[in-house]
């Protein structure tokens, strides 16, 4: 019989792995903590002979020393052709698909992100709002524009998912959600500075975020979040460069 762990997403756990202070643990009968036992199966001293598959952001990766590791797959984004080809697919009027990506290809920044399949999302939504709906001719060429914009589009939709009828600028917009997005912001910047992608409800309500009230912000997180129900409700944004 062959044994196999699989630790999807390691760098999304909470645990606090120190493979050089972490002391040695081979009694698979006693009872330790959550950290101390993931530490030693992946040092081998706990079932040496399982096999070891772990999930993680490459960044992530550095906390467990190479001697321990003896290959590694990477899982990439979109190449150049495929960048091209999921706008293509997005949008069908072939003139806004090819403007679309005529643009994309002119701004190295907003290019080169284009390997994220979550941002090629981010931007089509942001084309579509801007191109289609507003019959807007500038089109937004900086992440902290496109960004910006997606916010934007995001708060529109959920302000007439509860008929709010008004005619709303952007300013207005951002304005009467100021707070909710401060909430969020704080959220999103306080936990990248803890290094911590993963959130539980406590940590939304510490920020004012209730999930289980219906409202404009709560409906915007639920378009920028994913939720993970398997133990409770636990949550991440989209993807780490929304964050």
């Amino acid at each position: 019989v062959k044994c196999l762990f699989v630790f999807d997403g390691i760098d999304e756990s909470r645990c606090q792995f120190d493979f050089y202070k972490c002391p040695p643990f081979q009694d698979e009968r006693k009872a330790t903590s959550i950290d101390v036992l993931l530490t030693n199966i992946i040092r081998g001293n706990l079932l040496p002979a399982a096999t070891i598959w772990i999930t993680s952001r490459f960044s992530a990766t550095c906390q467990i020393p190479v001697n321990l590791i003896n290959r590694i797959t990477e899982i990439q984004g979109f190449d150049d052709k495929e960048r091209e080809e999921y706008f293509r697919k997005r949008f069908k009027n072939k003139v806004l698909a090819e403007k679309i990506v005529t643009h994309i290809k002119s701004h190295t920044n907003l290019y080169h992100m284009c390997y994220v399949p979550s941002f090629c999302w981010v931007l089509a939504s942001v084309f579509e709002q801007t191109l289609v709906r507003d019959d807007n001719e500038y089109i937004p060429r900086t992440l902290a524009e496109i960004y910006t914009k997606f916010l934007i589009v995001l708060l529109t939709f959920q302000n007439q998912k509860y008929d709010d009828q008004r005619r709303w600028t952007d300013f207005s917009l951002l304005e009467s959600n100021r707070d909710s997005i401060l909430n969020l912001a704080r959220l999103a910047f306080e936990n990248l500075n803890k290094n911590n992608v993963i959130f539980h409800e406590r940590d939304l309500r510490k920020f004012n975020i209730d999930m289980s009230k219906p409202s404009v912000c709560t409906g915007v997180c639920k378009d920028i979040f994913i939720e993970n129900s398997f133990h409770g409700s636990v949550y991440s944004f989209a993807h780490l460069t929304l964050q």
